[in-house]
């Protein structure tokens, strides 16, 4: 018998991916990335505007809570350069607080009253003598979208190199300084009478929101209970300027504030009308026509009831600033 001894033929292995596999690999992950990125962009934006209505709903919370022990006052918004500080206002002397004398914010002044953001700070978890500016209760302050705060080469801002805005009363070291913070209050609310009229700070122009026939009328002081329709009127919202200098320390187109005051001739004293004007004020609302878009194009708003929300730019008119029943407007 006889055995064949022929060796069997070695098996082939293949040595790789071809050129053209790896391409279509390549096309598949590029294909998936392009699918991908846009809907994770879209998540992250959602999750700050998340994160800026927690804020801003947070300080609504803190106000309310501030006013439930201030007989429903809130702090003042008005600059003691508008009055004499050794004989305030009796509203000031009752329902608003003043700095520790020891504290960073007094600044060596027994009589400096609390900036609206720092007298809320112990209803946020802060103490007395904080600041919106320590490290524990900061972040609240500042919106998550908010782009300037990631600006360190303005030469816009004050002090050089750092992003912030103003804010207008009692903030050490000075007036002329920028701070980080994305919110404004409604000074409509909070603004003083001075003298019969209503004062943010010392000189023009006053604050004097529409009444219901549309006319000039005095800001609520601070007394939420004053506030008419407090569902639909604004107590803080989303806002943005940078600090320009100049020679007017807290000149109004400077400083984080809203008021209807300068729009009493549009008739309405609500959002709309600040979108639809050209003054300074509408420069505060940190959307795409002013080059600060966060929320694509809608604002966080507080109301003076606590609740806040998101509002696109369609519902601005149902947003009112003015304290009185809405006025009657064609």
């Amino acid at each position: 018998m006889t055995f064949s001894t022929r060796t069997p033929a070695p098996r082939k292995t293949r040595a790789g991916f071809t050129l053209i596999e790896l391409l279509v690999v390549i096309s598949i992950i590029a294909l998936l990335i392009g699918i991908l990125l846009p809907a994770l962009g879209a998540a992250r934006q959602t999750a700050r505007t998340a994160g800026c209505l927690s804020n801003i709903r947070q300080m609504a919370i803190a106000t309310y809570s501030f006013a439930a022990d201030h007989n429903q006052y809130i702090q003042s918004t008005t600059s003691d350069l508008a009055y004499d500080k050794n004989n305030p206002p009796s509203i000031i002397a009752r329902y608003n607080e003043r700095f520790p004398s020891n504290s960073p914010g007094a600044d060596g002044d027994p009589n400096r009253i609390k900036d609206w953001a720092s007298a809320i700070v112990p209803y946020m978890g802060g103490s007395q003598g904080s600041t919106f500016e320590d490290d524990d209760v900061s972040d609240a302050f500042q919106c998550p979208a908010d782009p300037a705060l990631d600006d360190d080469d303005n030469p816009r801002t004050s002090p050089p190199d750092d992003p912030g805005y103003r804010i207008v009363n009692n903030v050490k070291p000075g007036l002329d300084q920028a701070y980080e913070i994305s919110y404004a209050p409604n000074t409509d609310i909070s603004a003083l009478v001075i003298g019969g009229v209503g004062k943010w700070w010392s000189g023009s122009p006053n604050i004097e929101p529409p009444n219901q026939k549309g006319d000039a009328d005095l800001p609520a002081q601070g007394n939420l209970d004053a506030v008419k329709g407090a569902s639909e009127t604004m107590l803080y919202a989303d806002a943005g300027t940078f600090a320009e200098g100049g020679s007017n320390p807290i000149a109004l187109s400077d400083v984080l504030v809203y008021t209807a005051s300068e729009y009493i001739g549009n008739g309405g004293g609500t959002l709309k009308d600040i979108r639809e004007s050209t003054n300074n004020i509408a420069r505060k609302l940190p959307m795409s026509f002013n080059d600060g878009d966060r929320h694509r194009d809608a604002i966080n708003v507080a109301f003076a009831d606590g609740h806040a929300a998101s509002v696109t730019e369609g519902g601005f008119g149902d947003v009112k600033l003015t304290p009185h029943e809405k006025p009657d407007v064609d």
